[in-house]
């Protein structure tokens, strides 16, 4: 039987999961989401919103408003120094689009129904599809 690489396979969907936050380049895994894909081909991509009031991994307070490299010290401290905290919605949405994505549907993503009092969502889900 013979084996095909992922290098010349080409998908229909793909998913990415609670993923590029944990990743040093994220920027590289969604390049190689936008290239896995046909033409027309979606990408669903799910991220924890890291500029919730507590953030997801830690439920740390407010940790998005302190200062770099302080947060570094305080993931380190407490078991997450793989957590990129420069993985915010705006910044995913950008490094999406410019890998030539466009977005379909956005999904707020609420674990519980008081949470819909905050502007923002914990996590969202992120619907899009190869156009070039």
């Amino acid at each position: 039987m013979p084996t095909t690489s992922l290098s010349v396979m080409a998908w229909w969907t793909a998913f990415s999961l609670s993923l590029l936050e944990h990743l040093k380049d994220p920027r590289r895994s969604v390049e190689e989401l936008y290239r896995v894909l046909k033409h027309g081909g979606t990408a669903v991509i799910q991220l924890p919103n890291l500029q919730y009031p507590f953030e997801p991994h830690t439920k740390w307070p407010l940790l998005c408003l302190v200062p770099k490299r302080l947060q570094s010290r305080i993931l380190k401290m407490i078991g997450y120094p793989y957590i990129n905290m420069e993985v915010i919605i705006k910044n995913a949405l950008s490094m999406l689009q410019k890998a030539g994505f466009k977005l379909k549907e956005t999904v707020k993503v609420y674990h519980l129904g008081i949470m819909k009092l905050l502007p923002q969502a914990p996590a969202y889900i992120f619907i899009t599809r190869k156009i070039r």
